[in-house]
């Protein structure tokens, strides 16, 4: 039974209780008074003043109470729509006013909650449709490191985040890809925020303040498989903040880089369901990683020598297409080197084929130091090597290529406490003296070998003439170009 229709019964009863008193009392002066009839009148007269009023307390009570109840619970049936907007009688109660106004701020509340969890499943479904399309449409590093960083804006309320690189093992970092901070690389030798979480291989946390625990440990303080550190534990590098967590990111089993996200207005700690979140899709990139560097190994191995780990001729073909192409577009020379190792089969045989592979590997190594990184050193087959240089001319071949004969013939292969020493043999030619295209010069630069082993081995051979060279004791060069 409604609360308005319990004050309606007790004014009626009221009413009734009045009527019946009005009724005694009629009685009673149509039969005269004696003196218990005169008992019976007054108690019939307090009667009806107590229905009276009983009755008026009951409509005031209807119109301060229940009215006003009436008026909130209209209000709350438009809550889901906007404010309460309830219009109080004049005559409400403090009470009801006071309940009137805990149940608006508690709309209001409630309102910014839902408007906040509508924020973050929207950004959520954004961040997940942004990755699924760009896990499924790259093998692009660069790219999933892009979607990386603007997923974890999206998913926790922070200010900035940076992708960083393990650059030198075990902790040692480089940011490749930043949202929200000033542009430039940042270095961090196994500190701040992202450096405790790759040190530790842990999720790093900064909270203000840090919780009673127990002591920390290098720079943090190991909770439940996390590190929980003060704002002050930041690097100078890393963007100012209150709040922020880093999580490492593995693929095949070892540390490849760590995400970290920074808050720096948000004014609290991010939460455990949004690290979580954050931490979940994050777990779903690393097999996007793995994949892609799965894709990556394929690659280098279809492209490069297993033994040596130089370039293959598959390779350097390409690349030599490549160079050919822009030096005809741009006028720019490019010169190739054959190199092979004298009297190798002599190895094999005196010592074993482990020796052989040794001395290629040794042989290589010297090539690497030899070349710059924008040239291409390939095995070209068996114990012959090959060396691409881009915008280098007949002198800078043959300069390259006989510091490469005389390193290797200064420097024996080292087998535990024996020495095995061993030669090379070099043919060099250039682009446009000795061929215009790729092929040409290679087949100039092969023959120029075979003149080397044929004048005995350890010697470079210049693919054609006219050149004057004398690079020894500070001589001079000249190098005379084709007409």
């Amino acid at each position: 039974m409604s609360l308005r229709r319990r004050f309606l019964m007790a004014s009626a009863l009221s009413v009734g209780a009045m009527l019946a008193a009005a009724g005694a009392l009629a009685a009673g002066a149509g039969a005269g008074q004696s003196g218990f009839q005169a008992v019976l009148v007054g108690a019939a007269a307090l009667a009806l003043l107590a229905g009276a009023t009983g009755a008026v307390e009951s409509f005031r009570a209807l119109g301060s109470v229940v009215r006003p109840l009436e008026a909130v619970a209209a209000g709350a049936a438009r809550a889901n729509s906007g404010p309460l907007h309830i219009r109080l009688d004049k005559r409400a109660t403090s009470e009801v006013r006071a309940v009137v106004t805990a149940l608006d701020e508690a709309g209001r509340d409630l309102r910014a909650r839902q408007r906040e969890l509508d924020g973050t499943r929207s950004a959520v479904r954004h961040a997940l449709t942004r990755l699924g399309d760009v896990l499924a449409s790259t093998h692009d590093f660069a790219g999933i490191v892009e979607a990386v960083v603007e997923m974890a804006l999206l998913v926790v309320p922070a200010d900035a985040a940076v992708y960083y690189r393990l650059v030198a093992a075990p902790d040692h970092l480089e940011s490749v890809h930043a949202r929200g901070v000033s542009p430039g690389a940042r270095l961090l030798a196994g500190t701040g925020l992202a450096g405790a979480a790759a040190r530790a291989r842990v999720i790093a946390s900064i909270t203000t303040p840090i919780p009673p625990s127990p002591p920390r440990l290098a720079g943090g303080r190991s909770v439940s498989s996390s590190l929980i550190l003060d704002p002050a534990d930041l690097d100078p590098v890393e963007p100012a903040a209150v709040a922020g967590v880093a999580v490492p990111i593995h693929s095949l089993g070892h540390l490849v880089g760590v995400v970290a996200v920074y808050g720096t207005s948000i004014g609290r700690p991010f939460s455990e369901d949004e690290v979580g979140l954050l931490t979940s899709l994050l777990r779903q990139v690393e097999v996007a990683l793995a994949n892609i560097e799965l894709h990556e190994q394929a690659r280098r191995d279809a492209l490069t020598d297993g033994v040596t780990g130089l370039w293959n001729r598959r390779h350097f073909d390409i690349r030599l297409s490549e160079a050919v192409a822009s030096s005809q577009r741009y006028g720019d020379p490019l010169s190739v080197a054959i190199f092979d190792l004298d009297d190798f089969k002599r190895i094999n045989d005196n010592w074993d084929h482990s020796t052989g592979d040794a001395a290629l590997v040794h042989f290589a190594g010297i090539l690497r130091k030899a070349t710059r990184d924008v040239d291409v050193a390939c095995r070209w087959g068996g114990e012959e090597f090959a060396v691409l240089l881009q915008r280098a001319g007949p002198l800078d071949v043959l300069t390259i290529a006989q510091r490469v004969v005389d390193t290797v013939r200064e420097t024996p292969l080292h087998r535990g406490h024996e020495q095995i020493p061993f030669t090379v043999s070099a043919g060099v030619a250039s682009y446009p003296w000795d061929g215009m295209n790729g092929s040409d010069v290679v087949a100039r630069a092969d023959t120029a070998l075979l003149r080397a082993k044929a004048a005995g081995k350890d010697r470079v051979e210049r693919a054609s003439s006219p050149i004057v060279v004398d690079v020894t004791d500070g001589g001079s060069a000249a190098v005379t170009p084709p007409s």
